[in-house]
């Protein structure tokens, strides 16, 4: 699905006046869900929702896979709070990490239920700015990196998300974008494949 410039407006001016974003150095623990979708313009991904599938942050497939109620979801829906980024989900749950430097490259995955986080990873750094694009920091006064999509190998249109850290992780040809959020007024929790 794509959005216009008006309905990214709306979406965004309406989350400012709705919703308490939080900067990395306000670590209030509140919680909050909401959509992502990217921001690129003159991309083939523009507008399009952030979806997870495969243990991965993806943009571009055609069906993530995720059990969800009886409506099929193609995105997904994402919980933010306390410089964290997990899936909305039931039992068990699913929490994002990135293994930023450079072994890691930048690489934003997920675990499920009480799986640990990969050595050299962080879970927390995720944050919300003014403007309602997700980035992430590590410490309140260290950079401030944001988001890339990287082509899949034999799959046009598919991309896996990454860290702005590096502009070639694992030797792939990257495109920068803004990842913003949108509303979901009707959250529905599902169970995103692994």
């Amino acid at each position: 699905m794509k959005f216009t410039t008006a309905a990214i407006a709306t979406s965004v001016a309406a989350l400012a006046a709705a919703s308490p974003l939080q900067t990395r150095a306000d670590d209030t623990p509140l919680f909050w869900t909401s959509q992502l979708f990217a921001l690129a313009p003159g991309t083939d991904f523009d507008g399009k929702y952030l979806q997870a599938a495969s243990g991965g942050l993806l943009i571009g497939l055609k069906d993530q896979g995720a059990s969800c109620g009886p409506d099929p979801r193609n995105y997904a829906t994402f919980v933010f709070g306390n410089n964290t980024l997990s899936l909305y989900t039931d039992n068990p749950p699913q929490n994002f990490y990135t293994a930023p430097g450079g072994m890691g490259q930048g690489n934003i995955r997920y675990t499920t239920g009480v799986e640990p986080a990969p050595s050299n990873t962080l879970r927390d750094g995720f944050f919300i700015d003014n403007h309602g694009t997700l980035n992430i920091q590590f410490t309140p006064t260290g950079p401030v990196y944001g988001l890339q999509a990287c082509p899949m190998y034999k799959a046009p249109g598919q991309y896996s998300v990454w860290m702005d850290e590096f502009e070639h992780p694992a030797g792939q040809n990257c495109t920068k974008f803004q990842a913003r959020v949108s509303n979901d007024f009707n959250p529905e929790k599902c169970q995103y494949t692994e």
